[in-house]
């Protein structure tokens, strides 16, 4: 219970410790969409990786971020620690398993535990902070963003394609993801790539490129704001296990996220309309070039059906 002698209802402060990576990033949005249901006049402090500040921009109770990078010998946490150790904080919610919140004067301290878990990170994570399972991780881009990607995106109907992912291991064939894409513009529809940073997902989406020269490309580290708004114009995501599979699913358009050598009942999307499909193989250990293009398109065919997705053309 919130001290009234000591905060006011514009005094409640609360700092929110999150990963550095994109995908653990936006399945911690849950405590995020917890902490605003919860305390709705409290203004928050969130600590994340600085390659996604810009992913928690979007949220209007942040009210200051902190990029969080890593130093030699844990160093980053005692900078950290001196830029929060003035502020009187209602409470910590540490997804990062640190001691800091035992050395900064808050009322509340949440720490999420390191223990081995069989359940979905993010409902597990909502069970240790005390949060209902019923919450789902939710973010809205910018207005301005909005109205960029309504420029781009036009009236045509567009599906998000993901072929890139943290290892190649988790990666459906290139070869296939050209395929969807000449299926899926045969049923109507147009193609957005979108793919992270860096010179290796470059070169793993150079094929479908070339094969696809109409598609638009959006990837290669652009502002996730515009991205996230880019995502909402997309009848559906297609990817592998990934951050944007994640944020994909957080922004509320129906996601199919597909699953190989990570474990599809700890990391699946969530969302009101996510999906995900494995592949053939004991569950983490599935081998994603046994996943047949027929497999996924008879998979799509029921999501289209269950999201209410017109497609163009009769098959």
């Amino acid at each position: 219970m919130i001290n009234r002698v000591c905060f006011g209802i514009n005094d409640v402060r609360i700092l929110f410790i999150t990963s550095s990576r994109l995908g653990d990033a936006v399945i911690s949005f849950s405590i995020l969409e917890g902490i605003r249901l919860k305390f709705p006049f409290a203004k928050l402090t969130v600590v994340c990786g600085s390659e996604i500040v810009s992913l928690f921009k979007m949220f209007s109770n942040v009210e200051k971020i902190i990029p969080l990078s890593k130093r030699k010998y844990n160093y980053h946490w005692y900078l950290l620690w001196r830029k929060c150790v003035k502020t009187k904080w209602f409470a910590v919610y540490d997804l990062r398993s640190s001691l800091l919140s035992f050395f900064l004067e808050t009322e509340q301290k949440n720490v999420l535990k390191g223990k081995k878990s069989f359940n979905l990170r993010a409902l597990e994570q909502l069970s240790q902070m005390g949060f209902s399972s019923d919450i789902f991780p939710r973010v809205e881009p910018f207005f301005e963003e909005k109205k960029r990607t309504k420029a781009l995106f036009g009236i045509d109907r567009y599906i998000a394609l993901s072929p890139t992912a943290g290892s190649s291991k988790k990666c459906w064939p290139v070869e296939d993801f050209i395929r969807l894409g000449d299926w899926l513009k045969t049923i109507g529809f147009k193609l957005a790539i979108f793919y992270g940073k860096g010179d290796k997902e470059r070169f793993a989406v150079k094929p479908f490129l070339n094969h696809h020269a109409d598609a638009l490309i959006l990837g290669g580290g652009k502002d996730l704001s515009f991205i996230s708004a880019a995502l909402q114009k997309c009848s559906l995501f297609v990817g592998n296990d990934s951050g944007l599979m994640h944020l994909s699913a957080a922004l509320g358009i129906p996601t199919v996220g597909m699953f190989g050598p990570s474990v599809a009942k700890l990391y699946a999307p969530r969302g009101e309309k996510a999906f995900f499909l494995e592949a053939p193989g004991k569950s983490g250990y599935g081998i994603m070039s046994l996943l047949s293009l027929e497999q996924v398109k008879e998979y799509l065919m029921i999501v289209f059906r269950d999201c209410g997705i017109d497609i163009g053309k009769e098959i």
